[in-house]
């Protein structure tokens, strides 16, 4: 009998997970195949959008930065009380 292989397994919470890059530049052909009288509506549209991702992503390396941070001296005060 053919056996089937196993699933994958599934990464945990905080485990990495591969993310494969996204190209989150606006689509500037898909701009200009709309209407004339709603590209610079539609150019808006993609900056507001880029903006929202970059305040996204500067609030989201400030967290990591900061729990980062936080390990460290964590670390490094065990590291002093264990000497005395």
């Amino acid at each position: 009998m053919w056996t089937t292989p196993p699933p994958p397994p599934r990464p945990k919470n905080n485990s990495v997970v591969d993310v494969s890059p996204v190209d989150r530049r606006p689509m500037l052909q898909r701009i200009m195949k709309t209407d004339p009288l709603q590209q610079g509506q539609a150019l808006a549209s993609a900056l507001k959008n880029k903006q929202k991702m970059q305040k996204r992503t500067d609030k989201i390396a400030s967290k990591l930065s900061d729990s980062m941070m936080s390990v460290l001296d964590l670390s490094s005060n065990g590291d002093d009380s264990a000497g005395d």
